[in-house]
């Protein structure tokens, strides 16, 4: 597969399919560069500036403030692809011209590096951080219970499952105030019962599904086509019964009450 089928290089669409911390640290970056209340405040008043003057001068066309964004947000990108992809052969590093493709809008070398350089100063120079991959693999070799809970559906399916809930989070306006441990472990457990329930579900009904369907979708969606909502409140209870000690040792090792899990669902 050639670079030129890509809007912006092979090396930076291989990095973003197959790296989905990548995407959800830059999201998070630009979420925490504009909760910062002084961000926030600033960011605010431009936004109506910007509007003033153009409902003053009758201006159509690009916004100022629309482009500022969106170099912020390839900036974002940017610092988190040079945080998680590995340089080294046979993998080669994202030229800056593969960003700068990115952008909904006309951007320069010099635009993307001043972007970069805002929020590193934004966040003096501390954008590493706990992604929700490192929880998952800490997890996945701590736990027993939950290795055995996934031998029914692969430890496979249900990562890809659970990174389709954290980025539904990403949507959510309180999503800032709960650590990254918290997030993942809440969508992990969602996502082993709801993925087990679907197995249950496809081995008591083979005719409805295909017997690959969970390799082959992250949202299970072709399980629940026509689904019978007595039938499937029972394996979803098998399930929830199945992930009961893997709930109890997630709690434990990650320093989780009860209260805090259940907000973040």
């Amino acid at each position: 597969m050639s670079g030129e089928e890509h809007p912006f290089g092979f090396d930076l669409y291989d990095q973003l399919v197959n790296s989905p911390q990548t995407r959800f640290h830059a999201a998070q970056l630009f979420h925490r560069y504009f909760a910062l209340p002084e961000q926030a405040a600033y960011w605010s008043e431009v936004c109506k500036y910007d509007r003033f003057e153009r409902e003053s001068s009758g201006t159509h066309g690009d916004s100022e403030y629309e482009r500022s964004v969106w170099d912020l947000a390839v900036a974002c990108m940017a610092l988190s692809v040079k945080l998680h992809r590995d340089c080294l052969s046979p993998l080669r590093p994202v030229r800056a011209a593969e960003f700068l493709d990115m952008a909904r809008y006309p951007m320069t070398h010099k635009m993307l590096e001043l972007a970069q350089r805002d929020i590193l100063y934004t966040f003096q120079f501390q954008l590493g951080s706990c992604t929700p991959q490192d929880v998952l693999d800490e997890l996945w070799n701590a736990l027993p219970t939950l290795r055995r809970a996934t031998a029914p559906i692969g430890w496979t399916a249900v990562q890809r499952v659970t990174w389709d809930k954290l980025f539904e989070s990403l949507l959510a306006l309180d999503m800032m105030q709960y650590p990254i441990t918290l997030l993942t472990a809440a969508a992990l457990v969602d996502s082993l019962t709801f993925a087990l329930a679907c197995q249950f579900r496809k081995e008591a009904e083979p005719n409805v599904c295909q017997s690959k369907a969970l390799a082959k979708t992250s949202v299970f969606d072709s399980l629940l086509d026509e689904i019978d909502e007595s039938s499937w409140q029972i394996h979803l209870h098998d399930a929830s019964r199945l992930v009961k000690d893997v709930v109890l040792d997630v709690k434990a090792v990650l320093h989780i009450s009860s209260v805090r899990r259940t907000e973040s669902l």
